[in-house]
């Protein structure tokens, strides 16, 4: 991609307009963005902060690289898509989105897929990888349960207007075998929050 296409000139002049960094290292921000894109080219698409995890992540393998200079790089693409490009995903690429169905059900084995693809991206460890999987394996489990003669039951269409990712979320947490407190000192809940981006987790196909 050309940088008339990312427009990097404009980025360094919208840098120094707002004061967002200092005048001599605006040309190093420019400088980073610049090589993020080069190296995110060869991987497969995706959101524009999961890229950047992953390009963070391959500076620091890099010796060369000091963790001031990781800050930087870091900093300057996130200031070059929160803020310049006004939240806008990666030009040019198609990011990897879980698409409903027309009832708006999801594949569970599509979201599992994803979300392990997503944390081994993000150098997630195997432990935290196989605890998260299992927690949104265990939501699916309950969504399914839903549907059985002695389960809960979906919500009728009257009803349905009132279903949310978050009432959901809640009677799922109501379900488990064992109070909520359990889990205020670890992170599983974060898990859980994936499945409902974009509205997902709501049905299943």
């Amino acid at each position: 991609m050309h940088n008339k296409d990312l427009q990097l000139e404009e980025f360094g002049e919208y840098l120094l307009l707002k004061a967002l960094c200092r005048q001599r290292n605006a040309k190093f921000y420019v400088m980073w963005v610049r090589r993020f894109f080069r190296v995110a080219e060869n991987w497969k698409p995706d959101s524009w902060d999961v890229l950047l995890q992953q390009f963070v992540n391959e500076l620091r393998d890099k010796d060369e690289v000091e963790e001031w200079q990781v800050s930087q790089a870091e900093q300057a693409v996130r200031l070059y898509f929160a803020n310049f490009r006004n939240g806008e995903e990666v030009p040019g690429q198609n990011t990897r989105r879980i698409e409903l169905a027309a009832d708006g059900s999801v594949s569970p084995l599509e979201v599992v897929s994803g979300m392990k693809e997503s944390l081994r991206i993000q150098h997630y460890s195997y432990r935290t990888e196989q605890t998260y999987l299992d927690w949104i394996r265990r939501f699916f489990a309950y969504m399914q349960s839903c549907d059985s003669p002695d389960g809960p039951g979906r919500p009728t269409d009257a009803s349905a207007a009132a279903v949310s990712p978050e009432s959901v979320k809640t009677e799922f947490w109501k379900s488990l075998p064992f109070p909520m407190t359990e889990l205020d000192d670890c992170a599983d809940e974060v898990c859980i929050q994936e499945v409902f981006k974009d509205g997902v987790g709501t049905g299943i196909g």
